[in-house]
C-alpha cells in the first residue's frame, strides 16, 4: 500500500510536466510578440494557398520604395549575413539591407534586424519561409486569396524583430485593420468554386 501512495504524487508530477511545458511555450511566444517593436510591412501574394499544409496566405514582402540596398550595386562585399533593418515609424518604417553583425561599412548599426536571404534585385531579399506564411481559416481562404490577387486591398503584416536576427510574425492587416477584426466586420464568405 505504501508504494501505491508514493506513486500517486509522482504520477501526478509526470502528468503535469506536459502542461507546464505548454504553458511555458505560450508564455515565451507571448513575450516574443510583445517585448519588442512591431513593424508593418506591405506584402504581395504569389501562391496564397497551399492545400497540402492547410490554408495559408503565402506571400513575399513588398519592401518600401527607396529601401537602401547597397548589395544591389556591389557597394558592399557579398556576405551571407544580410539583415533587413527597421527604424523610424513602426507603421511606415524606414528599411535598409545591411550586415547583421556589428557595424556595417557605413558605420550604422542594425538593432532591429531580421536575417534575410536571396539576392538584392527585384523583390530581393526575403526572410525565412516561416515568416512568409500566414494561416487563415478555411471559410475565408478563397475570399482572401481573391482579394489579395485583385490588389484592391492593401495587405500588410506585423513583423517583430528579435535580438538574435529572427522574428515573429505577429498579425496580418487588411487596409490597416487586423485580419480578425476585418473578417468580423467586412467579409461575406463566398463559397470556393468547385474544381
Amino acid at each position: 500500500m505504501k508504494l501505491a501512495e508514493n506513486v500517486k504524487p509522482l504520477g501526478l508530477l509526470f502528468l503535469a510536466i506536459p502542461f507546464m511545458a505548454m504553458i511555458f511555450m505560450i508564455a515565451t511566444n507571448h513575450y516574443k510578440e510583445n517585448a519588442y517593436q512591431e513593424y508593418r510591412i506591405a506584402i504581395d501574394g504569389y501562391d496564397p494557398r497551399d492545400l497540402l499544409k492547410g490554408h495559408y496566405i503565402r506571400f513575399t514582402y513588398g519592401w518600401p520604395k527607396g529601401t537602401v540596398n547597397p548589395y544591389a550595386d556591389n557597394r558592399y562585399p557579398p556576405t551571407e549575413q544580410v539583415c533587413v533593418c527597421f527604424s523610424g515609424d513602426p507603421l511606415n518604417p524606414d528599411v535598409r539591407f545591411d550586415s547583421c553583425k556589428g557595424k556595417n561599412p557605413a558605420g550604422q548599426r542594425c538593432d532591429a534586424g531580421v536575417r534575410v536571404s536571396g539576392w538584392g534585385g527585384g523583390t530581393g531579399f526575403q526572410p525565412d519561409e516561416t515568416l512568409r506564411n500566414y494561416f487563415v481559416a478555411e471559410d475565408h481562404a478563397y475570399t482572401l486569396e481573391k482579394m489579395l490577387r485583385e490588389g484592391k486591398h492593401k495587405f500588410s503584416v506585423g513583423l517583430v524583430p528579435q535580438p538574435d536576427g529572427h522574428a515573429v510574425l505577429k498579425m496580418m492587416y487588411v487596409d490597416g485593420i487586423p485580419l480578425d477584426e476585418y473578417l468580423r466586420s467586412n467579409l461575406i464568405v463566398r463559397p470556393e468554386p468547385s474544381r
